[in-house]
């Protein structure tokens, strides 16, 4: 979706993983420069969105923050309509949501082929990072992302650079 009101572009994102991957630290961080260390599961979908500009122009993100795990996210594919990108998160220290990714690759890929589609892999800055780096090129190979980042919603690490590359794909750099 691409909605241009005067000189603000608004483009929506939507972020696909399993359940505690980081999706909603991730947006709290991107949203409110925030962190929390209280989890709670989202229910549905939740909704954050933030003006960054770049090179002059104001693009507007629109972040659907959609329910995680296997079990429901065939039924989010009722959230992508109208999306400029997914990204497709997994979670460092979590094996299961390494191996996962593909499947959340392929069901963005299944009925949104124009829409571009990041890797983000999350809580980098936990000690647990170097142990699924090899996990992690497998699935890297297996996918053709768009780009992969590393992130840490706690730090920030890595969540302003994706969201800059997103604003620059928009404004076509």
């Amino acid at each position: 979706m691409s909605i241009n009101t005067g000189s603000i572009i608004k483009k929506k994102i939507c972020l696909l993983g399993d359940e505690g991957v980081g999706k909603t630290s991730l947006s709290n961080r991107f949203g409110n420069d925030s962190f929390s260390e209280e989890y709670k599961s989202t229910l549905g979908v939740k909704l954050f969105n933030k003006n960054i500009e770049y090179n002059g122009s104001s693009v507007n993100f629109i972040v659907w923050d959609l329910r995680g795990g296997l079990e429901f996210y065939k039924q989010n594919k009722y959230y992508y309509n109208g999306e400029f990108a997914h990204i497709v998160m997994g979670d460092i220290t979590n094996p299961d949501s390494i191996s996962n990714i593909p499947l959340y690759y392929g069901e963005s890929r299944e009925n949104y082929l124009s829409s571009k589609v990041f890797l983000s892999i999350s809580k980098i800055d936990l000690p647990e990072y170097d142990l699924f780096e090899e996990d992690l090129s497998k699935v890297e190979s297996s996918c053709s992302f768009e780009e992969t980042f590393k992130t840490s919603s706690k730090t920030g690490q890595g969540v302003n650079e994706m969201f800059n590359r997103l604003a620059q794909l928009v404004i076509g750099e």
